[in-house]
């Protein structure tokens, strides 16, 4: 089956559901993405981690660290040395990429770069295209309302539709 037409299918089920239902279905996106995983790689050092970090060029994004965790709205801010290791971070940038940081606990942090673009039409019949919706985590910081995501279903030919990924798209409303 392609996704424009679990696409389709969804959004009669959700028309039809909708009058009957007190809880609605979760809004989908009306395009099909695509989505690329850009150069991931394990580093084991923390100054390799923030050469990363630098060439992503983050405009917003967030950087958990053992003391505290730290949110960035104009850039990413400069490297403090209280806050303790880098566990875990993810940003966007002005391409609208998603860099995501995870530390594994063996002194390694594993690096993922994500690209996504919106298509009009499941034109070619294979998984490599992508339903999402978007989700919102409120933030407990108040003036960062929430933290925004795009989440991407993959059609699993065995499971069916499950979640794949979620790119991290900035703060907002």
């Amino acid at each position: 089956m392609k996704m424009q037409t679990v696409l389709n299918h969804y959004q009669r089920i959700q028309k039809a559901t909708a009058p009957q239902m007190e809880m609605r279905l979760p809004v989908i996106e009306q395009q099909l993405y695509t989505l690329i995983c850009l150069e991931p790689c394990l580093v084991d050092n923390i100054t390799a981690v923030y050469e990363h970090l630098h060439t992503f060029q983050a405009t917003q994004g967030w950087l958990a660290f053992q003391s505290k965790n730290q949110s960035f709205t104009a850039g990413l801010p400069s490297q403090d040395s209280v806050s303790g290791l880098l566990l875990n971070a993810e940003m966007v940038n002005d391409q609208q990429h998603s860099l995501h940081i995870r530390y594994n606990g063996r002194s390694q942090w594993l690096i993922n770069q994500y690209q996504y673009s919106m298509i009009e039409t499941d034109s070619v019949d294979n998984n490599e295209h992508y339903i999402a919706d978007k989700v919102k985590h409120f933030s407990v910081d108040h003036h960062l309302k929430s933290l925004n995501y795009l989440r991407f279903w993959h059609l699993d030919q065995d499971q069916g539709i499950e979640p794949f990924l979620a790119c991290f798209t900035g703060f907002g409303a």
